[in-house]
């Protein structure tokens, strides 16, 4: 059993970096699994603002962009928007927890954020693998969570080399 779930993780991290290597470009490959997924993840049902269900694509697509252009250029009265009398007579959070949310982020958060990534997830654009990162912690573990922290400081993505 032990074997068969290894030899599975295996062929589900040679997939990913063959999609990696082929799938995110402007290729044949790119297109049908883009068609592929999009077959899986499409609208093929919609109602619309008359409560009618529309089903054949041309409707769909009608639809939605009479949905948006009816948004451009209306005034906030005319939208559904968030009532600022309610939210500020509802629950509010405390100093102290509102506090907590501009912290900086400490070295234990990113390890145990790091332990919530599964081992098997795609490698990053650096080709290694979060199961990678976990067993070499002691080696770049130190660059990472300096990246990380400059990240939250600046507010700028660490560049790819």
């Amino acid at each position: 059993m032990q074997a068969t779930e290894i030899e599975e993780q295996i062929l589900h991290q040679k997939a990913k970096v063959e999609w990696l290597k082929h799938g995110d470009g402007n290729t044949t490959y790119f297109h049908a699994t883009v068609r592929g997924e999009n077959r899986i993840t499409g609208i093929y049902n919609l109602e619309d603002s008359n409560g009618r269900r529309l089903s054949n694509q041309p409707d769909i697509e009608n639809e939605v962009i009479h949905f948006y252009e009816n948004l451009i250029g209306k005034s906030t009265s005319q939208l559904k928007h968030v009532d600022i009398t309610v939210l500020r007579n509802g629950t509010q959070l405390e100093d102290k927890d509102r506090d907590t949310l501009v912290q900086p982020i400490t070295d234990q958060e990113i390890w145990k954020e790091l332990g919530s990534i599964g081992d098997t997830k795609a490698p990053g654009v650096d080709g290694f693998s979060e199961k990678f990162f976990k067993a070499a912690w002691n080696v770049v573990g130190g660059d990472v969570k300096r990246a990380i922290h400059d990240f939250f400081f600046s507010g700028k993505d660490a560049p790819c080399h």
